[in-house]
């Protein structure tokens, strides 16, 4: 759900509002959020309520966020910001944790999102009475962890397998990350959001 995520680690912006699916301004909040900063996920669900609304089409919007295990699709088989986290901590020896670590994201296994989708189509295609629209806006979430939480647990395992030199996370600057985790791409830092 990066697209309500705040900033915690640049400080550019804050949030500390909790979000609901059951909120009634959900869309309004994507509307103002978006109008400080514009972000193409944002955007997107935004266009999609917005277009519905004009042509009468009910929409539905799933907002999963970080998704684990393994998919078994065609296409990407895993999320992005775990392996990414691995992928840098083998190539160290050493998990590395931008800041603090405080910042908090929320996850859902591929298997439970999957059936989510299917009883939401499901749901659609029966005619039950789903909130549509500015009020079909669902959030996927089962749980939620601290990015210093799960750079633990990866710290802890890869050196029990023998894959990395300590279990301690270490802390780096967002820039550090940067550099080291995408090789100077700024695409980082979304790594270092928090959606509450």
């Amino acid at each position: 759900m990066s697209n309500l995520s705040d900033k915690p680690i640049t400080g550019e912006y804050l949030e500390s509002r909790v979000f609901s699916d059951e909120d009634p301004d959900i869309y309004e909040y994507l509307k103002h959020r978006n109008a400080i900063e514009q972000y193409d996920q944002r955007t997107a669900d935004i266009a999609v309520v917005d277009t519905g609304r004009e042509t009468g089409i009910k929409t539905y919007i799933l907002m999963p966020p970080v998704v684990y295990g393994l998919g078994s699709g065609p296409f990407n088989k895993s999320s992005i910001p775990i392996p990414t986290i691995i992928q840098a901590a083998l190539k160290s020896r050493q998990v590395e944790v931008i800041g603090d670590g405080s910042a908090v994201m929320d996850y859902v296994h591929i298997a439970d999102l999957a059936s989510l989708y299917v009883l939401v189509l499901t749901r659609v295609l029966e005619g039950t009475g789903m909130p549509s629209g500015e009020r079909g806006i669902y959030f996927c979430a089962t749980g939620s962890y601290t990015w210093k939480q799960l750079s633990t647990r990866i710290g802890k395992a890869g050196y029990e397998l023998g894959v990395l030199d300590t279990p301690e996370v270490k802390s780096i600057s967002l820039d550090e990350a940067a550099e080291r985790w995408t090789k100077g791409s700024r695409q980082v830092a979304q790594l270092g959001f928090s959606a509450k």
